[in-house]
């Protein structure tokens, strides 16, 4: 971190957009880094297991203001329990956060971060290598929302596993006999890349990825999907806001994948 910029940032956001944010992240994990610059500002976060990562970039024309600071780490649901009602968003539609602070002009909540040496008690964004995303389609997220639904229905902890043969086909099966729950071919999605003729397949577990394409279809329509051989399935969509989130994981290899 810089020791030229203040220790905390400052910045005015909609009061809706903010809690929006914040309630898609809370779904990997309750606390996060975020770091401001003069594009805009950056939050990332790991899950508990170390199974997927979350990166979300708000851009700078969201804010009224915005003051770069050095890094700073933040409780989720802290944040969300002064912006539901009763709280801020009783009082104005722009909440202001300075010095430790929230605030809508009206009313001010002391609220703590971590900061200095005390945000590297928050897991950092790991280190990941350049990856083999050789396909890549955009699908609708409520159509996707859908099938991860029809999955975990029979079986929470099931698996999903995307396979391009030809077409990509779209498969569940329950996690401990691999008995078929749901297979289906994607003929709804709309080819964005496509840089491989080998066969692909990408098996992840549904219990990490169902409850975020159920919060992503609360803000986006579309969900682009990237996936390779054996490496993190990752999806892009962004908001009405155009923050903009890219969401990472860690694929699961079977001895018969291999």
């Amino acid at each position: 971190m810089s020791d030229n910029l203040p220790e905390t940032p400052e910045f005015s956001i909609a009061g809706k957009h903010l809690k929006s944010v914040l309630t898609i992240i809370d779904e990997i994990t309750d606390e996060c880094r975020v770091k401001t610059n003069d594009s805009g500002l950056d939050i990332s976060t790991v899950d508990p297991g170390n199974c997927s990562l979350l990166k979300v970039h708000i851009p700078k024309t969201s804010f009224k203001k915005l003051i770069p600071g050095q890094e700073i780490g933040i409780r989720i649901h802290q944040w969300k329990n002064l912006l539901k009602s009763p709280g801020l968003l009783n009082y104005g539609d722009i909440i202001e956060y300075r010095e430790s602070k929230l605030s809508c002009g009206i009313v001010d909540y002391n609220i703590g971060i971590f900061k200095g040496n005390d945000v590297n008690k928050i897991r950092a964004e790991p280190r990941i290598p350049a990856l083999e995303l050789p396909f890549a389609f955009e699908i609708g997220t409520v159509n996707f929302a859908s099938l991860c639904n029809l999955v975990c229905r029979e079986n929470k902890r099931s698996q999903g596993v995307f396979e391009k043969n030809g077409s990509l086909t779209f498969t569940g099966h329950k996690k401990d006999d691999d008995e078929i729950i749901l297979q289906g071919i994607l003929d709804d999605i709309s080819i964005i890349e496509t840089e491989c003729d080998n066969d692909l397949k990408s098996r992840f577990e549904m219990e990490y990825l169902k409850p975020f394409v159920d919060k992503a279809k609360t803000v986006s329509g579309e969900i682009k999907i990237h996936i390779g051989h054996h490496v993190p399935l990752t999806m892009h969509f962004s908001d009405k806001y155009g923050t903009e989130y890219e969401y990472m994981l860690a694929p699961r290899i079977e001895d018969g994948d291999l």
